[in-house]
């Protein structure tokens, strides 16, 4: 009796202290209606929310706006409203992600046009050191990148952590398209991203990392992207006097050679095996 009497009292101690509390509230209410709309990509409300004179800056409990989720969703039509209503171009959320970043990330294009002319900063970083250009090259939006390349983004930054290059990060996924674009716009080819060494990793006998973007593109098959970086760059010595990678294929396999030199060798190889498969079908 007793017992059931104390646990009576200890809910209505604890609802006290949960509608008390500022946050309590906000947990149980949740983003407001403009949020949720625009999560859901619904663009009449979000109109007819418009229309209501709310307050189109309001942020999500993860501080993503209705415009970072317009562009989340690849939403022109939705973010056009959010803009001409007012809302802040450059905001970022709680991790860092502001809307032209997360467009970019998508490869909305057409988004990233918008954002652009409404005052969008391209030149702004994740926390972590991500550009929209990094992004738009990752995911392979060749229109995006075009974009971004017109407002004057430095084409050679790298990110905090692994000191990649947006080249680097389209030769990853094999976009030859993106990585022609950003070669003819100076990048540079030869930068090396982070590397790792021995103090850093446990049970290694070896430093990793200092991968270029020709190396990026080699280990992960992408032939053509590869191509594209070898007819874009000089395989030559650098400034500093090291030799850079040369790759290419012979009879169907991958093979890296230290100077230009190797690589020379391995390309006639490659010449000589294609000529004599193509000769012996001829005679067959």
């Amino acid at each position: 009796m007793h017992a059931a009497r104390n646990s009576g009292w200890l809910l209505i101690a604890f609802l006290t202290i949960v509608m008390a509390f500022p946050g309590g509230q906000g947990l149980a209410a949740g983003d407001s209606p403009l949020v949720e709309a625009a999560k859901k990509g619904d663009v009449a409300t979000v109109r007819a929310l418009i229309t209501k004179r709310v307050d189109v800056n309001e942020p999500g409990r993860d501080g993503s706006t209705a415009l970072l989720w317009a562009a989340y969703n690849s939403d022109l039509a939705m973010a056009q409203a959010l803009i001409a209503a007012g809302a802040k171009i450059n905001t970022p959320n709680k991790y860092g992600v502001t809307p032209l970043l997360q467009a970019s990330r998508t490869g909305a294009a057409p988004v990233v046009q918008s954002l652009l002319r409404a005052g969008a900063d391209s030149k702004q970083t994740h926390p972590e050191g991500e550009t929209a250009l990094m992004a738009a090259s990752y995911a392979g939006s060749i229109d995006t990148v075009r974009l971004l390349l017109e407002t004057g983004v430095d084409v050679n930054a790298t990110d905090t952590y692994q000191k990649q290059t947006a080249l680097m990060w389209a030769a990853t996924e094999g976009h030859t398209d993106v990585v022609k674009a950003l070669l003819d716009a100076k990048a540079d080819p030869n930068v090396k991203a982070a590397v790792t060494t021995l103090t850093e990793r446990k049970h290694a006998d070896h430093p990793t990392g200092g991968f270029t973007a020709l190396m990026y593109a080699a280990r992960n098959g992408h032939e053509d992207t590869v191509r594209a970086l070898i007819a874009g760059a000089s395989v030559a010595p650098a400034a500093d006097g090291q030799l850079q990678v040369g790759v290419g294929v012979v009879d169907g396999s991958w093979h890296v050679g230290a100077s230009a030199g190797q690589y020379a060798r391995i390309h006639a190889e490659d010449s000589k095996l294609r000529r004599a498969r193509s000769g012996s079908s001829q005679r067959s």
